[in-house]
């Protein structure tokens, strides 16, 4: 590892920066560090050559991008995300488990759509309001059946 560490100095000063600077690294991966088009790149590849972890630096800021088996987040108190657009894009099932409550809070319009959908209240009321008029569409509405 110190051997690694001697040598990270030249490859981020090289005397030459057109070429990419390679960085051999354990267990076959690499840590390759070149410029292109105003930004800074610096990215690990697997041993097969493709992008695990990629930090493009440009004058707008850093942009990060993560490739994994499995990715865990564990904080002791707080995950925050600040952003302007969020995405989230699974191809298989999503699980959201809140120990405690949950409050959504839209300044814009909420559209769910799903095959079918089950609301269930296992406690309580189920309470829903609307500042104007509230519909129910359906083929057939049933109520209390």
């Amino acid at each position: 590892m110190s051997e690694q560490l001697a040598r990270i100095p030249s490859a981020v000063n090289p005397e030459s920066s057109d070429e990419p600077r390679v960085i051999e690294l354990d267990h076959g991966r690499s840590l390759v560090i070149e410029s292109e088009a105003g930004a800074e790149i610096v990215t690990l590849h697997s041993p097969s050559g493709e992008v695990e972890i990629e930090v493009v630096v440009t004058p707008e800021g850093p942009r990060l991008r993560l490739r994994a088996v499995e990715l865990s987040l564990i904080a002791q108190k707080r995950v925050t995300i600040d952003c302007e657009d969020l995405e989230l894009r699974c191809t298989r099932d999503m699980k959201v488990e809140v120990g405690g409550d949950q409050h959504e809070v839209v300044a814009g319009s909420a559209h769910h759509e799903a095959h079918t959908t089950t609301v269930e209240a296992r406690r309580g009321d189920l309470t829903m309001r609307a500042n104007d008029d509230a519909r129910v569409e359906g083929e057939r509405v049933l109520l209390n059946s």
